[in-house]
């Protein structure tokens, strides 16, 4: 045998034991777990560099989704830890930081974010996907055009903040947008607190309209530079949230093959286990005095044939 390697049976009880199959995973897994930690915190400081902005552009329409992907980064960044703690103690059966315990308690927490992640992605590609299309026959020329669910909500929050600020101040980011996007006549040289333009939307005609009249309404006039903003914003985010998606399918798998590793028993291990003692201990030769067995251990002789004597020997 090579010098300075050890049989499976050299160990000591309690000391890791080679598997380089193992070994292999642990270390992929802890790759895999430190990519996750940074996509954790590039969403989380992306989203917490670009709330102020996107929460106040549309009306604060977009201020429930960063909030969800700000939570989604802080559950990336918990459950990242415990899979490290799971990693590191993976071969431990007992005690409260067991590794299978910490393990299934972070893939417990990987699929509760893929599920959430699931139904993000689904309407942010929907949501993406419906925009584009409005877009383009907007820029077409076509005026029939439906909303789709998300341009209600922005719609409305739009609307609602539109009206409810166009008197005051209007040196934030909402009504910067305005100024550079939509069309002058609803702009804040046109209405304002001192002077409101027959050309702007109007509040009476617009909550009076029916389901499908938005004409006197400030999305409406807007829509094309407004929805164009929102798929700017949304359309990164579902393309992100689908490659995260598909990574959590990968450390999930991984984190399956961690938990299912049982370390293999050595021969000593087997034979204790069977006979209920140390089966490869040597029997001690009972003391002629007491009759215990605390004499001198017998050491087994290998036992050879016996020669036989004959006369010719003599």
């Amino acid at each position: 045998m090579p010098v300075g390697k050890k049989k499976r049976s050299d160990f000591d009880e309690g000391e890791s034991r080679p598997c380089a199959l193992n070994d292999w995973l642990k270390l992929i897994f802890a790759v895999v777990n430190l990519l996750y930690c940074v996509f954790g915190i590039a969403l989380l400081g992306l989203t917490i560099y670009n709330q102020e902005e996107w929460s106040s552009l549309e009306g604060g329409s977009l201020e429930r989704i960063m909030n969800i992907l700000i939570t989604l980064g802080a559950a990336i960044l918990f459950f990242v830890i415990i899979g490290c703690l799971g990693m590191s103690h993976q071969t431990v059966r007992e005690g409260t930081w067991r590794g299978r315990r910490l393990l299934c308690i972070f893939e417990l927490g990987v699929i509760a974010m893929l599920y959430m992640q699931f139904i993000v992605v689904i309407y942010t590609m929907n949501a993406a996907a419906g925009l584009e299309i409005v877009l383009q026959e907007l820029k077409d020329g076509e005026t029939d055009v439906p909303y789709l669910e998300v341009e209600e909500a922005i719609s409305k929050a739009f609307d609602d903040y539109y009206f409810s600020t166009y008197d005051g101040s209007q040196n934030d980011r909402f009504w910067t947008l305005v100024d550079a996007k939509c069309p002058s006549s609803m702009r804040s040289t046109s209405c304002n607190e001192y002077s409101y333009a027959s050309s702007c939307p109007d509040q009476t005609s617009c909550d009076a309209g029916g389901d499908d009249d938005y004409t006197a309404c400030p999305y409406e006039m807007c829509r094309k530079q407004a929805g164009g903003t929102v798929y700017t914003i949304i359309e990164p985010l579902a393309e992100y949230g689908l490659f995260l998606l598909c990574f959590e399918i990968v450390v999930i798998v991984l984190t399956c093959l961690l938990i299912c590793f049982n370390p293999h028993d050595d021969e000593k291990d087997l034979l204790t286990k069977a006979v209920g003692f140390d089966a490869t201990e040597e029997a001690e030769e009972p003391d002629v005095e007491t009759g215990k067995g605390k004499g001198k251990k017998k050491k087994k002789k290998k036992k050879g044939k016996k020669a036989k004597v004959t006369e010719a020997d003599f």
